[in-house]
């Protein structure tokens, strides 16, 4: 028989059902059924294959930027002779490199082949990450930061797209949370890694080592995922053809369009959603910036050795793992919970930050479970990211929102270090302030958001005269997630289409 050709946004697809095991007699690939006993299968193998390079992925952007924190207390603020604020000025670098590419990164994840263009990246910043061990001053070493902020601002859009085009929008929390853990599980083994290199002994110094090492084994990623990492479902190389049109069908969010729409674009600007996700990420990600560039810093001041403080950073780092996976899966379990789960992990924090201010210093290990519990607030992050996949639609406005969620993002990370003071020492009484504020803010602009979120909800229900539930858990692909696929197949936004309700 001959092979039936699918005509999609992304080309043509040509099989037939003899190509699969999945198909009955009878099915062709236009006719073929999306049963809940497929749709698991399918789930199941995506997950399986997916996953695991997200979250590789992820691992390697966060312990590559995150290393200088490492290096602080393995001699190279010493052997640079950096002073004053330089320092925090090279932690900050990275990100002004990412503010200043997340615009241009924002068009670029449109225009090119999405997979493709992610590896490319990683390559890039891999040859980046491995050259900060050759720097020999300041100038140089914050350098090379701006250069790798520039190349790893793809990373985390592209992946929040990509989650966008695999799975259905009651999915993307928990898949948000899997591969975001990447950040968090890179502590657990950053720190043993470092505590080896830590006593390496030769010509070169071992913070040198450090980046590179990490910058060889992310240039060698970088091919694993050029091949392996796929575009979108239909060009996907370990999907055979029926399991590619299942996976196209599944989605709400199925297509990623290579076209720039500016209407779309200044919607995205006049959104209050945009603006307070924006706000949102402000204010989370002071603390990020801080505990990233100073968190080793503040640990010895608590009176641990240099090799002790390395080994007592990792429980931080599996706290963050539990409170990432815990919550993102609550968020899948529970309906109308991101933002308040959102809202809790902040307070959890600032806890956690009263611990550190308040204690005594001379019960340095009370000061440190209060650092402990401080890092919950990372279990936020892919909650608050899974929210421009589930409840931005239209491509161009979906990657606007994404560039300004991360300009955020930088902006934060960048004031973080510089609230800290190298004059403060070993206390960093104002970063800690500034850090405590900045929490409770965060808390206080996703309740907004979520409070916005629900009035809206309220206005369209009201409006058509009808009551629909965008958090209502079906098994398999219903009229109305068909009717949403076709509609994203127009490309139109959730302000466009009047039937899109948000997630709460």
């Amino acid at each position: 028989m001959a092979a039936p050709e699918m005509t999609s946004v992304y080309g043509k697809v040509h099989a037939t059902v003899e190509d699969t095991s999945d198909g009955e007699k009878g099915e062709t690939l236009t006719t073929i059924e999306l049963t809940t006993a497929r749709e698991k299968k399918l789930l199941r193998k995506i997950d399986t294959i997916l996953l695991p390079i997200l979250l590789f992925s992820f691992m390697l952007q966060f312990i590559d930027k995150t290393a200088l924190g490492y290096t602080a207390i393995l001699g190279i603020i010493q052997e640079l002779k950096l002073k004053g604020q330089d320092y925090s000025w090279a932690s900050s670098a990275f990100y002004y490199g990412y503010l200043v590419a997340t615009p241009i990164t924002s068009v670029l994840l449109v225009k090119f082949p999405l997979g493709k263009f992610l590896a490319c990246s990683v390559f890039i910043w891999g040859i980046v990450a491995a050259c900060q061990g050759a720097v020999n001053n300041a100038t140089s070493l914050t350098a090379m930061r701006v250069l790798l902020g520039v190349f790893e601002s793809a990373i985390t859009p592209g992946f929040t797209l990509l989650t966008g085009i695999w799975y259905k929008r009651s999915e993307h929390a928990m898949r948000h949370g899997i591969w975001f853990a990447g950040n968090s599980l890179t502590g657990l083994f950053a720190g043993l890694m470092c505590y080896g290199i830590g006593h390496i002994k030769g010509s070169l110094s071992p913070w040198r080592w450090v980046f590179i090492v990490l910058g060889i084994i992310t240039m060698a990623w970088a091919f694993v995922m050029f091949f392996f990492l796929p575009d979108n479902p239909l060009t996907a190389r370990w999907l055979n053809p029926s399991e590619r049109l299942m996976a196209h069908k599944r989605l709400q969010k199925s297509t990623h369009s290579r076209v720039w729409k500016w209407d779309q674009f200044w919607e995205a600007l006049r959104d209050p959603k945009s603006w307070l996700l924006f706000l949102y990420m402000v204010a989370a990600t002071i603390p990020n910036g801080g505990l990233t560039a100073f968190g080793s810093l503040l640990t010895a001041g608590f009176g641990f050795t240099v090799f002790e403080t390395l080994l007592v950073g990792i429980p931080s780092s599996g706290v963050a793992v539990f409170c990432v996976l815990v919550f993102s899966y609550l968020a899948g379990r529970i309906t109308y919970s991101r933002c308040i789960l959102i809202a809790i992990l902040m307070m959890l924090s600032t806890a956690g930050m009263l611990m550190i201010m308040l204690i005594p210093s001379s019960q340095k290990w009370s000061r440190l479970g209060g650092l402990w519990i401080f890092g919950t607030f990372a279990g936020s992050f892919p909650l608050a990211i899974s929210i421009i996949a589930t409840n931005v639609a239209g491509q161009t406005k979906k990657a606007t929102v994404g560039g300004m969620l991360f300009i955020g993002l930088n902006v934060g990370n960048i004031i973080g270090p510089m609230v800290f003071f190298t004059k403060e020492a070993p206390k960093y009484h104002s970063g800690l302030v500034a850090t405590l504020v900045s929490l409770i803010a965060a808390a206080a602009i996703i309740m907004i958001l979520r409070t916005y979120m629900f009035w809206e909800n309220h206005r369209r229900n009201k409006a058509q005269g009808v009551n629909i539930d965008p958090e209502a858990r079906h098994s398999i692909i219903t009229e109305e997630d068909e009717s949403q696929r076709i509609l994203a197949e127009l490309d139109e936004t959730d302000w466009q289409n009047m039937a899109f309700r948000y997630y709460l």
